[in-house]
């Protein structure tokens, strides 16, 4: 064996142990970005919307829009956060990501109930970016499991959910400031012209 096949094979063993699904520490970068997006875009959304609390509050939809955009992002922090624990991993890993992710959809299937009459008789985007939420808390599940059984893409379902999680968080928050928005602009025509 020469010099040069010696050192390309062991370039190609590092390269693999870099780039494990199973290996918490390969996959540090990724979530330390990830849970910062989160908390800031959290932080960001908490500020928006105690600016039209109440008119949020008033609306079943619109509570239930922004009950679900904070559970996306409080998921993916968690996620994060359980990965970046020095101490986990393996089974326990697994397990503490897919405690978050069941959570989140026991807790989004119970709000859901009061927004159920209404769910489908407005915007098909509504009940569609819900289904999808529910499909990425499913890939976290998928992801925990794996790191459990040691097979089937382990820290790649999280990561892909961490991502989906963040798309459908800033789409959501703001397409609910632009719906408290228009509801805003339309309660302001709606009244007598002598009241404004």
């Amino acid at each position: 064996m020469t010099t040069h096949e010696l050192f390309s094979e062991r370039e190609d063993d590092s390269l693999r142990e870099t780039l494990s699904a199973y290996d918490p520490g390969a996959w540090h970068d990724f979530f330390v970005t990830a849970g910062t997006a989160a908390a800031a875009l959290t932080g960001l959304l908490f500020v928006a919307l105690s600016i039209q609390l109440d008119r949020i509050l008033g609306h079943p939809e619109h509570r239930f829009r922004a009950r679900g955009n904070f559970f996306g992002l409080t998921v993916v922090m968690v996620m994060a956060l359980v990965v970046l624990m020095p101490t986990l991993s393996g089974r326990w890993l697994g397990g503490w990501l897919v405690v978050p992710n069941l959570t989140a959809a026991v807790v989004n299937a119970w709000h859901i109930r009061r927004v159920l009459p209404t769910f489908f008789g407005g915007s098909v985007v509504f009940p569609v970016r819900v289904a999808l939420s529910y499909v990425l808390l499913l890939m976290g599940v998928i992801g925990g499991v794996s790191l459990i059984l040691g097979t089937g893409g382990g820290l790649a379902w999280p990561a892909v959910e961490s991502i989906g999680m963040l798309l459908i968080a800033l789409l959501g928050a703001w397409s609910l400031l632009v719906g408290v928005a228009q509801r805003s602009e339309a309660a302001i025509g709606d009244q007598p012209s002598a009241a404004r």
